[in-house]
């Protein structure tokens, strides 16, 4: 039997993001998820309480960064991102995502 996956979320604040991530903190308290980390650009100080005494880890990170999503992905099995992006301001962006789908990080 496998381990159980860690699973990183980016864009809990937004529509779908507040259905999906009910269901994460629900596999996390079953332990069929080891690890729920919240990504955000920033965090409400008080949300940020309540994310971290439901157990979920939180990461800062710019979406516009392949370093800092890199950093901030290492060690996650799975990404769920419900994040919106709009085009043409946010092609980079897209591109930046794509160019880590797929790829497990590891810490060097």
């Amino acid at each position: 039997m496998s381990s159980a996956p860690a699973v990183a979320i980016i864009g809990i604040n937004g529509y779908i993001g507040k259905m999906v991530t009910p269901i994460a903190f629900e596999a996390l308290e079953q332990k069929r998820i080891k690890e729920l980390r919240i990504l955000s650009r920033k965090f409400d100080p008080n949300a940020l309480k309540g994310l971290i005494a439901r157990g979920a880890t939180t990461q800062n990170a710019s979406y516009n960064s392949l370093e800092s999503l890199t950093r901030a992905l290492t060690g996650i099995d799975i990404v769920i991102s419900t994040a919106h992006f709009s085009f043409p301001r946010d092609a980079d962006s897209h591109c930046r995502h794509d160019g880590i789908a797929g790829r497990r990080l590891e810490t060097e």
